[in-house]
């Protein structure tokens, strides 16, 4: 078709093959009209406030049938239902232990399996002072089962006395507390003498009483077993009165094979064979000053040592393993340094006899200030 044709011009002359074109016109102006009504409305709502279009509309929701296309609007409930159920208030449990009694002194025995399946066997003996009569004894535990035919409690203020009769054991998963409930109070002023042996994990969680590694220069791993017990993980490796305002005497033995090596807290005392057990002894350490369970700390290990002898009065030594003890150099100087600094600052002479530092290969914290034995990644 040629464009330029006059078909395709419109004109008002009354010629019938125009008449398609008058419509179209007509059909232009409708919709001209139509668009201005629109507007129109629209306009109006547009003055309408936030306020006045929300009341409005949430008078309907919008329901859809599944497989249908289209929206239909019902009209929503005007009245609202304002009766609401209260939740049932959680019954709240006392994760503290009780304060009748007060731990005096613990002896700790530990037996550590590190070249084997991990496990820990242990004994604890708990002297304690009774501050109010009492039927039961809490302690905290956790990751450790007790052998509940070798637990005895005995009266230390009568040594020929017969032991406690002790009726029951109980355990608190929830708040990690072992309890043994008595057929006879204990007396106010006494002090009496819990002791058990237990089975324990060298865990690989790092806390606790926990197992590390590292692999030397021909690619071999090598284990080792190191304690985290901040804030609340010595009852993670023996029963314990885990709180921090509950100090204590620690006097602990650490067994070992005799390639190894263990520190803790204090210097060694002495050391002798674990009986029956070949190639296996026993590191008997001084008592500790009286301290909290989190700071209570040993490691088991093959690493080596070096010695500073930029201070005199306190022994000062710095364990890694051996390849790394060529970067120790510094550890070795400052640290004396630091201590004697805050010496003279407070007034204060360091109370332990010696000060070991050690770097762990898996170590969870930046460091820990256990007392005589700080440990750090």
């Amino acid at each position: 078709m040629d464009i330029n044709s006059t078909d395709h011009v419109l004109t008002f002359r009354k010629t019938g093959r125009r008449y398609p074109s008058f419509a179209w016109l007509l059909v232009i102006v409708s919709n001209v009209v139509i668009t201005g009504v629109l507007a129109d409305s629209t306009y109006s709502r547009v003055l309408q406030t936030p306020l006045e279009l929300i009341e409005r509309d949430e008078r309907y929701t919008h329901s859809r049938n599944v497989g249908e296309t289209t929206t239909t609007l019902t009209e929503a409930p005007t009245t609202t239902d304002t009766t609401t159920l209260a939740a049932p208030e959680k019954e709240k449990k006392d994760i503290r232990l009780p304060r009748a009694l007060k731990p005096l002194h613990y002896l700790v025995k530990l037996q550590p399996f590190i070249n084997g399946n991990f496990s820990i066997l242990g004994y604890v003996e708990v002297e304690m002072e009774v501050l109010e009569p009492t039927l039961n004894i809490t302690l905290h535990i956790a990751d450790i089962i007790t052998k509940n035919d070798t637990i005895t409690l005995r009266d230390k203020d009568i040594p020929d006395g017969p032991d406690l009769v002790i009726k029951n054991h109980e355990y608190d998963p929830k708040r990690e507390f072992y309890l043994a409930y008595l057929e006879e109070a204990l007396q106010q002023g006494h002090k009496y003498v819990l002791s058990m042996e237990f089975t324990g994990l060298l865990n690989d969680r790092l806390r606790g009483f926990y197992r590390s590694s590292y692999r030397d220069d021909l690619g071999k791993e090598k284990w080792l077993a190191v304690t985290q017990f901040q804030p609340t993980d010595a009852r993670r490796a023996f029963p314990c009165f885990d709180e921090p305002a509950l100090k204590a005497r620690f006097e602990v033995h650490l067994a070992r094979e005799e390639n190894m090596t263990s520190i803790s807290n204090m210097p060694i005392s002495n050391t002798f064979p674990v009986e029956g057990q070949e190639g296996w002894v026993w590191d008997h350490y001084q008592t500790t000053v009286p301290m909290s369970t989190y700071l209570v700390a040993f490691v088991v290990s093959d690493f080596g040592h070096e010695t500073s002898t930029n201070i005199d009065h306190v022994i000062f030594r710095v364990w890694a393993r051996e390849k790394a003890l060529q970067q120790a150099e510094y550890s070795l100087r400052i640290g004396p340094a630091i201590l004697t600094h805050f010496e003279d600052y407070f007034n204060q002479s360091y109370p332990l006899p010696k000060q070991d530092m050690v770097a762990i290969p898996d170590f969870a914290a930046g460091a820990m200030e256990n007392w005589g034995l700080i440990t750090y990644r």
